[in-house]
C-alpha cells in the first residue's frame, strides 16, 4: 500500500484500496480499526459506534435492494446517546 506513515496504513488510504465507498461502513471500519487509540473514547466505546455504523450499513443496504431512498432523514432527537 502507497499510503503509510511510520509503517502503518492510512485508514482512508484503506477504504479507498477497498473501495469502501457507504459512508456507515466507512465510519465503522475506521472504528474498529481503530478502537481506543485515537483518543477519543476507549476501545468498548468505539465497538458499540462500530455496531451502530454496521447496523445503519444494514439499513441502507436494505433499503438499496428495495430501491427505497438511501438516507432517510434521521430525527435527531430520537437518537439515544451511547454510554459505556
Amino acid at each position: 500500500m502507497r499510503h503509510l506513515v511510520d509503517g502503518r496504513a492510512d485508514v482512508y488510504a484503506v477504504l479507498i484500496a477497498f473501495n469502501v465507498s457507504c459512508p456507515a461502513r466507512q465510519h465503522a471500519v475506521k472504528k474498529l480499526l481503530c478502537s481506543g487509540i485515537r483518543g477519543k473514547g476507549d476501545c468498548l466505546q468505539d465497538l458499540r459506534e462500530a455496531r451502530d455504523a454496521i447496523d445503519r450499513a444494514i439499513q441502507i443496504q436494505e433499503a438499496n435492494a428495495r430501491s427505497v431512498s438511501l438516507l432517510e432523514p434521521i430525527d435527531l432527537k430520537q437518537v439515544k446517546e451511547i454510554k459505556p
